[in-house]
């Protein structure tokens, strides 16, 4: 195909390829300008011939080109996933040409072949190299010489046969056009995630470097393994660098137990347990997960009900930490009995350090208040 420029200004040289549809009656045809071979792009072509015919063909025969057969089989082609979603959603389907076969074929071979001998052949003489023009031209040239000559098989106008016998006997296009979308294929990294538009999404840690099917339409991607399964969606972000996780795909030792899990876990160990965990939760809200890994992992070393003192001490001396927690049980103080204070210590802001001494068993020189910080 020809090599013209997409921006005169610059001279600018891109590639070029045409897509043709030719209905098998009337020949009545279709042809585009595209500069890439991609499944959306050959999804697209399809769409736009429909459009042009006002109907779908109820088959198509298509050429093996990866776009639209995966795996070549005389009796039973593999057709590329979308393609084939589309089709149907037009109540359309495939057939797929036999190999080294262009006979099967023809009639798109020779609309190609008339294209290049009759519209490319006066472009390059005219010496056009503006994509636009030459897109202008291709539609006008295809309603009026194309399409409106007579046939030189068939002997008859293609565009009269297609209106009174051809059209209305394709089938009604849907009342929406199917959307199309990207497609693509990714490899999943070592921390189960695939790169797509400068952001990283999650998927189940069982796919670590597997190539996955990825859709998406601009806002919504859909990941696909590799017998086409929905393993994961995610909504596109718009930023860029980011690790967008789903808690469902992190793996078991990284993800964070719910709230419902949190507090069957505490109270199994007692109430203080539960109490010092709904404290937290209230009082660092964006931290409370990794305090809360600290203090249950402290839970493995000691009984419940050693544990359960300690937390109650801790939250009658208003110290929600993971640090006030293991002090108290490294110096035991939850064996010491104590008198709980007549106010709780507000962290920050003149505290009494005889209040720190009771808690931690520790004596203080210094009998005065001072400012305190956390």
């Amino acid at each position: 195909m020809p090599v013209i420029s997409n921006n005169s200004r610059r001279k600018k040289k891109v590639k070029y390829w045409i897509f043709s549809m030719v209905l098998s009656y009337s020949r009545y045809r279709y042809y585009e300008l595209v500069d890439n071979q991609s499944i959306p792009t050959f999804i697209n072509c399809h769409i736009n011939a429909f459009e042009y015919f006002s109907g779908a063909p109820k088959a198509i025969k298509i050429d093996n080109l990866k776009s639209g057969v995966l795996h070549v089989n005389f009796y039973e082609p593999e057709i590329q996933h979308e393609y084939a979603r589309m089709l149907e959603y037009y109540n359309s389907s495939a057939v797929a040409c036999r190999v080294r076969k262009p006979n099967e074929k023809g009639k798109v071979e020779s609309s190609i072949k008339y294209i290049k001998n009759n519209f490319l052949k006066s472009i390059r003489a005219e010496g056009i190299e503006d994509i636009d023009t030459v897109k202008e031209k291709l539609l006008f040239w295809q309603d009026n010489i194309c399409n409106a000559k007579l046939h030189g098989t068939t002997r008859k106008i293609p565009k009269d046969e297609f209106l009174n016998v051809e059209k209305e006997k394709l089938n009604r296009l849907p009342d929406r056009r199917y959307e199309t979308y990207d497609i693509a294929k990714r490899t999943v990294n070592t921390y189960s995630h695939i790169y797509y538009r400068y952001n990283y999404y999650s998927v189940p840690e069982k796919y670590i470097s597997e190539k996955l099917n990825i859709r998406s339409n601009g806002k919504i991607m859909e990941i696909y393994d590799s017998s086409f399964n929905l393993i994961a969606t995610h909504e596109l972000s718009q930023s860029k660098g980011e690790f967008i996780t789903k808690e469902s795909h992190k793996p078991k030792m990284k993800k964070n137990p719910t709230d419902s899990e949190y507090t069957t876990m505490t109270l199994d160990i007692g109430e203080s347990a539960y109490l010092f965990y709904k404290r937290l939760r209230k009082e660092k809200p964006a931290s409370y997960h990794r305090v809360m890994r600290g203090v249950m992992s402290l839970s493995k070393g000691y009984p419940k009900e050693t544990m359960e003192l300690a937390f109650k001490r801790a939250i009658d001396f208003n110290c929600i930490s993971y640090s006030s927690l293991k002090s108290i049980l490294k110096n035991e103080l939850y064996n010491i009995p104590y008198d709980k204070p007549d106010s709780p210590i507000a962290l920050g802001f003149y505290n009494p350090l005889r209040a720190y001494d009771e808690m931690t068993d520790i004596k203080a020189d210094m009998k005065t208040d001072i400012m305190s910080g956390e």
